[in-house]
């Protein structure tokens, strides 16, 4: 056997174990890159779970389906597919601009920054605090 041969053979087992264990897993055909399933999960139009060779997985929606095929004892199918995107990650929440103010009976009206949280401040009006007060809240 040359080593094309061995390495053909390697990965026909390898994939027939995985269908064995009722994983699908993508397979390089001639004519580009097939999934091959369980042939009960393999139904054209279902969305299934392919297992990479890393072990990391992708959703796929089941394309044009070959017929059923039966190797020692395993029924399987042989499938084209449709990639299905996965979705953007939201952008993380900017922090909140801007104050409340918080009365206060000593200070006066004191304003608590939403982008410091904890501490609250007492402006006499000149445009620079007072007194800052951490208020644990």
């Amino acid at each position: 056997m040359t080593t094309t041969e061995d390495h053909r053979r390697t990965t026909q087992e390898a994939i027939f174990a995985a269908v064995s264990a009722g994983q699908t897993v993508y397979t390089k055909a001639p004519s580009g890159w097939m999934i091959v399933g369980p042939a009960a999960d393999i139904v054209e139009g279902a969305t299934v779970t392919v297992t990479k060779r890393d072990g990391s997985t992708s959703q796929v929606r089941v394309g044009p389906v070959g017929g059923i095929r039966t190797t020692r004892g395993v029924e399987y199918q042989v499938a084209g597919f449709t990639k299905i995107p996965t979705p953007a990650p939201r952008p993380a929440e900017k922090p909140r601009t801007g104050f409340d103010l918080v009365p206060n009976a000593m200070f006066g009206t004191g304003r608590r920054y939403r982008a410091q949280p904890g501490a609250t401040q007492y402006d006499d009006g000149s445009g620079r605090y007072r007194v800052q007060i951490w208020d644990n809240s």
